[in-house]
């Protein structure tokens, strides 16, 4: 298979794909939340930007996993840490849900009060990914404060751990109804995707 010269640099002096190239290739193998997770660390590491997206859009029109990468360009954002919360983001926007902001601080006037994995503003509603470093009695215990914190300003939080992730759906209707009882008034997607 030829690659374009514009498609290649180098690593440590070892010639590599972009990581724009890269991510075009894996999306013939990865599921849409995975692509996105991918891509979000790739532009997080400044290892891709915006414009060289597009460049491989364009390029690669009619080739294998140009239409997921279509779906993913929109969705990917810097500001996502982990693979968990890439995948939740992407979950919740397929399941029709109000979009969330990765990595938001919330202040009380000048107050930090905390820092979440996602957020949607409009109805005060936050998902934390609960890694394995959340099972530590530190940190088991600042967690309690920060959700009372973050509760005495009227913001829900949803706890996610790994055990949840095999379960997208179950995951965007948990979210839907935290979200239905402060006021939205969609409906979660139930499409196969996340079966």
């Amino acid at each position: 298979m030829d690659i374009p010269d514009s498609q290649v640099t180098t690593v440590d002096g070892i010639p590599v794909t972009t990581a724009a190239r890269t991510l075009l290739d894996l999306a013939t193998d990865l599921e849409l939340h995975e692509l996105v997770a991918v891509g979000d660390a790739a532009l997080r590491g400044a290892h891709l930007n915006r414009e060289e997206l597009r460049a491989i859009t364009r390029w690669a029109k009619g080739r294998r996993g140009i239409a997921k990468i279509r779906k993913a360009v929109p969705l990917l954002d810097d500001r996502s840490e982990s693979a968990p919360e890439s995948f939740v983001r992407v979950w919740l926007h397929a399941g029709g849900l109000p979009r969330f902001e990765p990595n938001v601080s919330i202040f009380r006037g000048d107050e930090f009060i905390a820092r979440v994995d996602l957020y949607c503003a409009q109805f005060k509603v936050a998902i934390e990914y609960e890694g394995a470093h959340h099972r530590t009695r530190e940190q088991y215990a600042r967690d309690i404060r920060r959700r009372g914190r973050l509760a005495s300003m009227g913001i829900e939080v949803v706890q996610i751990d790994a055990t949840m992730l095999s379960s997208p759906r179950a995951i965007v209707l948990a979210v839907a109804g935290v979200l239905t009882r402060r006021g939205w008034t969609g409906r979660a997607a139930t499409s196969s995707m996340l079966q």
